[in-house]
């Protein structure tokens, strides 16, 4: 497939059909918006202090952000996501790199809940990081699959 250009406002933007299927990234940017603080890609077994707390300013400024947190899958690639966009609605996602089983990212599933009363969770003084995003919900709104390489979402 080839890509073409498109020029807005001195900007060069790429058509969502040229990205990858089932790209966590790319669904996030959609939700936040393409000025959305990217609080960053939290690493499998990295400290997510940094990322986590760049998340709970912009939700409390109300700004909105995107961040990722790699996590361990069972057998393939393992990824939440967390999204909130100019209205202040915040998305948790979720990354399976490959439901048969067969490892890696082979066939990409992403689905979404919205995050109803989103609230910042503390951590306990003592326990043991964790690898999620900071935002507790007092309801979660499932979206389902909205990105299957295998078009089942």
């Amino acid at each position: 497939m080839k890509c073409r250009p498109m020029w807005i406002a001195g900007v060069v933007l790429f058509a969502a059909s040229c990205k990858r299927p089932c790209d966590l990234t790319n669904v996030i940017v959609g939700r936040a918006g393409v000025g959305a603080v990217d609080c960053g890609h939290v690493q499998l077994h990295a400290d997510p202090d940094t990322t986590n707390a760049c998340v709970i300013r912009a939700f409390q400024a109300g700004k909105p952000f995107k961040a990722l947190y790699e996590r361990m899958g069972q057998d393939s690639h393992a990824v939440d996501g967390i999204s909130s966009a100019a209205d202040g609605t915040v998305t948790k996602f979720w990354y399976d790199g490959d439901t048969g089983g067969s490892g890696g990212d082979g066939n990409p599933v992403i689905g979404a809940q919205v995050c109803e009363g989103p609230t910042p969770h503390a951590a306990t003084v003592g326990e043991p990081t964790e690898t999620r995003p900071p935002l507790d919900c007092t309801k979660m709104r499932d979206l389902g699959r909205i990105c299957a390489r295998d078009g089942a979402a």
